[in-house]
């Protein structure tokens, strides 16, 4: 019934798959595991992940290639034999030890989607990490019943449960490997009509980059939405936060005021966002700055 699709990268997967075998054990209804390495070049993991899937007699696909998180998902869906896909990345665990059933309760025939959050450990990581850890305390760490007033805003694909044909529809729109594309497919979602459920079944986000790593993603991110903007893929180009906030810049032509403004604070922007005391609001203002700089050359 239900297919469990793990795309890994460098990182061991042991823990998770475990957990993940202990509660299926009480399930009723059929699953699957596939686990599919994008190319790693560790080959301590590599080999670890290998091993264990083996060893537990799971699917362990190896692409020959790097070909990103986007194109390795495409693959484990078309690999699933079940219609209903859950996808979890390879640095997240289960908070709840009746994971897979809360999700599985919840299906009917009328949804296409379910999510049920990210969370993070309440204790601090290290400074080198604040910045992924503040963010996504703001940002990701919200209940169902907030998320549920606006379902297509917060989703995070990294734990989702949704029909086979669904994300086949939305993913095969995403074709290149970009970071950040987790915007477009909830935008995909909301374009495509389907019907979103939010519940609280969180997974506990391990894997946090350092600041400076985390730092580039987001202006990764930010060049993805940009990129997906200069070829008109946005229906309603205001459905995106950062989008939104760039076009009313350009409307009041404030744009090349932003951007000088921009340019004059960035080091303390990002002297604050690689400190002790992040700001979030001052990533936001970094990101609409970083957002304004690449359309620059092409006067959008």
């Amino acid at each position: 019934m239900v297919s469990i699709l793990i795309p890994t990268y460098n990182y061991d997967i042991t823990a998770l798959v475990n957990n993940i075998l202990m509660q299926a054990k009480g399930l009723k209804e059929a699953y699957e595991i596939i686990v599919c390495d994008d190319c790693s070049n560790n080959n301590i993991s590599l080999l670890k992940n290998k091993s264990f899937c083996i060893k537990n007699q799971l699917v362990f696909l190896e692409n020959p290639n790097n070909l990103g998180r986007t194109k390795t998902r495409q693959i484990l869906a078309q690999k699933a034999k079940y219609n209903w896909l859950l996808f979890l990345d390879s640095d997240v665990l289960p908070k709840s030890n009746t994971y897979l059933l809360n999700y599985i309760k919840h299906i009917t025939p009328e949804l296409d989607l379910i999510y049920g959050g990210f969370t993070y450990e309440k204790q601090k990581p290290e400074p080198d990490y604040y910045l992924r850890w503040y963010y996504g305390k703001e940002k990701e760490d919200i209940e169902a019943k907030l998320r549920s007033k606006k379902p297509y805003k917060t989703i995070i694909s990294a734990n989702i449960l949704i029909r086979k044909e669904a994300f086949l529809n939305v993913n095969s729109h995403l074709t290149d490997n970009r970071y950040g594309y987790d915007n477009y497919f909830s935008i995909q979602l909301k374009q495509h009509n389907y019907k979103v459920l939010h519940i609280n079944n969180e997974v506990f986000h391990l894997g946090l980059e350092k600041n400076e790593v985390y730092l580039k993603k987001k202006e990764q991110a930010a060049e993805t939405i940009y990129h997906l903007y200069q070829l008109n893929k946005f229906k309603d180009p205001h459905i995106n936060g950062l989008l939104h906030s760039f076009l009313t810049l350009k409307k009041y032509h404030l744009k090349n005021i932003y951007l000088f403004l921009f340019k004059l604070v960035k080091p303390i922007f990002t002297k604050n966002l690689l400190s002790k005391t992040p700001s979030i609001l001052i990533l936001n203002l970094y990101r609409l700055g970083y957002f304004c700089s690449l359309t620059k050359q092409k006067n959008a």
